[in-house]
């Protein structure tokens, strides 16, 4: 199938490429000698691999992790951490909450429906793990300053993502503006000594074939830029296609791989694979706590064979 039938697939899913849609194997680069069709079916293997950066929405219930909520103690890392996540209704969002709460940390939540979320994260608003939600739109400053001031959150989870397919205009309007905004309400507040935002791999290369969705790449690029120049502590995480669960047919869950910078996506770059977004939550919290991830840009994905800590990862980044 050409790069115009994949588009048309992906736009007729709404933008996402279902894992059970893509090729098992990941392609070898070895031989740059391979013929033209082996060559155009690694390139769609690419772009099926890596568009489920794209964090939509969930539907899914998020199941309380206690009845009641403790907060951490001093002896905890994580001890008088304030969390305010934008996107936690999406499944990265989701992810993060649930990680945040089961370290101890109070969470407040950012996302277009209060309804919805309020819907979603009822069990644990009950147990107040989840201190507040606010609805609103990230393209709009005074809607974010307003949740960034009131939630008293001194850690930002940015998990925002925009659905290129249906919205072309989302790109600019969620990845690059809405991140520049909450960013600017951050550092405006004082308060905020910390911010994880998630992108993906392949923002650094113009001709990665996401950015045939409206130049997505390219604004998340921009939004990384803001954040860097922001002054506010930061780590930036790149993932590799987005999952739920694992493959078919995989009954192990692959430990997580790091590397720096543009160490993932077309060649000679690594193969961007893909990771649970229950591992992107996992690394976004050991981020604010580990001194190795302060202000910098870490891809991710997972590899059979890795063992690595986190903290060592970081480390060596």
């Amino acid at each position: 199938m050409g790069l115009k039938g994949l588009l048309a697939k992906a736009r007729g899913r709404g933008g996402v490429c279902r894992p059970a849609q893509r090729p098992a194997t990941s392609p070898r680069w070895a031989n740059s000698f391979e013929p033209r069709c082996a060559r155009r079916w690694a390139r769609s293997r690419i772009l099926l691999a890596a568009a489920d950066f794209d964090d939509t929405p969930s539907d899914g219930e998020v199941v309380p992790l206690t009845d009641t909520f403790v907060a951490a103690g001093s002896d905890s890392p994580y001890a008088g951490m304030k969390a305010l996540v934008f996107g936690a209704t999406g499944g990265c969002g989701k992810e993060i909450v649930k990680a945040a709460i089961m370290n101890g940390v109070p969470c407040s939540i950012f996302a277009r429906s209060k309804a919805k979320a309020e819907e979603q994260f009822k069990d644990d608003i009950e147990s107040s793990a989840a201190e507040g939600v606010y609805e609103g739109d990230v393209s709009r400053y005074e809607e974010v300053s307003k949740a960034v001031r009131a939630s008293g959150a001194n850690t930002i989870f940015i998990a925002t993502g925009s659905r290129p397919a249906l919205d072309p205009l989302g790109p600019f309007n969620v990845d690059y503006n809405g991140t520049a905004n909450i960013v600017g309400a951050a550092s405006a507040s004082g308060k905020v000594d910390r911010i994880v935002l998630i992108t993906s791999i392949g923002v650094d290369d113009l001709l990665f074939p996401l950015n045939l969705f409206f130049g997505v790449l390219f604004w998340k690029k921009r939004a990384e830029e803001v954040l860097q120049r922001s002054g506010i502590t930061y780590t930036i995480v790149r993932p590799g296609g987005l999952l739920d669960q694992p493959r078919a047919g995989s009954t192990t869950v692959e430990p997580i791989a790091m590397g720096p910078a543009d160490a993932y996506g077309l060649p000679p770059r690594k193969s961007p694979g893909s990771i649970l977004r229950s591992q992107v939550a996992e690394v976004c919290l050991a981020a604010v706590v580990d001194e190795g991830a302060e202000n910098k840009t870490v891809e991710i994905v997972t590899e059979s064979g890795a063992t690595t800590p986190l903290a060592e990862l970081f480390s060596k980044m």
